[in-house]
């Protein structure tokens, strides 16, 4: 493991590697690689907290990224958490899945393989698409079993770094003048900055806030500090509130700053709207 992630530390590329075996081999793999990088990120729902974060809590983790994200299969597939742990992978770094194998996946053990109805399907078909994707795809990354080890990728173009001036891409550096425009002696208005997920918005967000804070207070609110750990670095002056306490508080800000706004359910965000009438957000697409 340690030679993968050097290799891809490297090349600047983000790899899958899927372990399926028994649990215990699994916790094993799981245990060894935690010793290796201890900072690597567990979502789980077998494991208790504070070592592993719950499904449900996934989302709390947007605007943070890690070199090794680990997700425990063995309670069930649900493919949004799926998509949010691929979106934890800095640049470099691995997901590592943790599951049986797809031919002895039990489907009356997993919590998400059924309908609103309560009904359950009598196969995973999305488990096995996946799976059966994944080991047709080798440049995707590695399948490791009990009798299989994990053979040599093969080689991946190594990313150029993305150019940057005064601090900025020339993305953000677009994005960040015209806000500043759109900004200017404005008194209400929602600005919202969409796009794929890993496309820098936190950032851009943090850099803008950074910008902004001589001309007044600006506010930061998010799913949780969590969320918007990238976007507060970029600017370290500027304050955290926590959507609920701004309700209850209604500190005076001028401008809101709103990360990953779409895990804020929409009627929180609606009062928001009332009690900051100028709001700059960022969500993810796609």
């Amino acid at each position: 493991m340690s030679s993968l992630l050097g290799e891809q530390e490297r090349n600047r590329q983000r790899q899958v590697v899927s372990m399926q075996g028994p649990r215990d081999w699994c916790d094993a793999g799981l245990d060894a690689c935690s010793k290796l990088l201890p900072a690597a990120l567990l979502i789980s729902n077998r494991h208790p907290e504070p070592r592993a974060v719950r499904f449900a809590k996934a989302a709390s983790c947007l605007g943070g990224e890690t070199r090794l994200v680990f997700l425990d299969l063995f309670d069930g597939f649900d493919a949004d958490v799926l998509c949010i742990a691929s979106g934890l992978v800095r640049a470099g770094g691995l997901l590592v899945l943790l599951s049986p194998p797809p031919a002895d996946w039990d489907v009356s053990r997993d919590r998400y393989a059924c309908w609103q109805d309560g009904r359950r399907s009598r196969r995973a078909s999305f488990v096995d698409y996946f799976f059966d994707a994944l080991g047709r795809q080798a440049d995707i990354g590695l399948v490791v079993t009990p009798r299989r080890l994990p053979g040599r990728l093969r080689p991946l173009p190594r990313l150029q770094p993305t150019p940057f001036e005064d601090g900025y891409t020339s993305e953000q550096a677009a994005i960040i003048g015209g806000l500043v425009g759109w900004l200017d002696g404005r008194r209400q208005g929602i600005a919202l900055i969409s796009a794929a997920r890993g496309r820098g918005k936190s950032s851009c967000l943090g850099l803008l806030a950074a910008r902004l804070e001589k001309d007044g207070p600006v506010l930061v609110t998010a799913r949780s500090r969590q969320t918007a750990s990238l976007l507060l670095r970029q600017a370290p002056a500027a304050r955290f509130v926590a959507p609920d306490r701004l309700l209850r508080e209604v500190p005076a800000a001028r401008l809101l700053i709103v990360d990953e706004a779409a895990s804020i359910p929409l009627p929180l965000l609606r009062r928001l709207a009332r009690h900051y009438p100028l709001l700059v957000m960022a969500t993810t697409s796609g």
